[in-house]
């Protein structure tokens, strides 16, 4: 299982607005904020947390703004939980993986970290 291209983008597209909402407002916006992505993969799905903390304090929003709303609409398929703690904004996504498919409709798996597609010249697996 692997993330297709549209998933990829819309990914992408999440990370920049969580990132430049976080140097706005959040974690970001001082010297001594931090901010930690984490993931996992399990059963089919990718599950990433954001995690902002050393910010100013946060509060609740009254309303949802369009970053938000623009995050839900990028990963219709995604489950998305966000939390506004008072040490910063939590952030997590568990979204689906969509299995990619050949031309003739069978399954191409993602190429693993033994296959020689992932290793660099000096042939070290990553």
């Amino acid at each position: 299982m692997t993330l297709v291209p549209t998933q990829a983008i819309a990914l992408g597209v999440v990370l920049h607005e969580l990132g430049t909402n976080a140097a706005k407002y959040g974690a970001l916006s001082n010297a001594d904020g931090k901010v930690e992505l984490s993931w996992k993969f399990a059963a089919n799905r990718v599950s990433l947390t954001w995690t902002e903390r050393y910010g100013p304090p946060v509060t609740p929003p009254s309303r949802r703004g369009l970053g938000s709303k623009l995050i839900k609409r990028g990963l219709p398929n995604a489950d998305i939980d966000w939390r506004f703690e008072p040490e910063g904004v939590v952030c997590t996504i568990d979204l689906p993986l969509d299995e990619r498919r050949s031309a003739n409709g069978t399954a191409v798996r993602a190429p693993s970290a033994a296959s020689p597609a992932m290793r660099p010249a000096n042939g070290h697996a990553v």
